[in-house]
């Protein structure tokens, strides 16, 4: 049998290419708000009603986070959160943004759609 398209990708069998096309997958997966409701804080954090009933405090980059992904994809959060910080390096905005997204999701903050 000839072998799957995916092996003969470029980058095929290096580490560091899968690595990329995950985090590319990641990065383009929609999200939508969950069953939420929520009130601003005045120091730029929110009180969050989850799903569960349970009420919890998201900080202002989750509240970021939250915002830029309400109507979109993961790759939208992290250009928002790059936004917030000169400083930090592009892979180091990345990873947050996906932590922070995953986490959200798990709390039912964001829905995949």
């Amino acid at each position: 049998p000839a072998p799957a398209a995916s092996t003969r990708a470029p980058g095929a069998g290096d580490l560091e290419a899968a690595r990329a096309h995950v985090r590319s997958l990641v990065l383009a997966r929609r999200y939508r708000l969950g069953d939420v409701r929520w009130s601003h804080r005045a120091d730029g954090s929110r009180y969050v009603r989850l799903p569960s009933g349970r009420i919890t405090v998201l900080n202002p980059s989750a509240v970021v986070v939250m915002d830029a992904c309400a109507p979109g994809a993961a790759g939208a959060a992290r250009d928002a959160l790059a936004g917030l910080s000169r400083e930090a390096s592009s892979e180091r905005v990345t990873e947050d943004a996906i932590r922070a997204v995953q986490g959200l999701a798990r709390r039912g903050v964001l829905v995949s759609v």
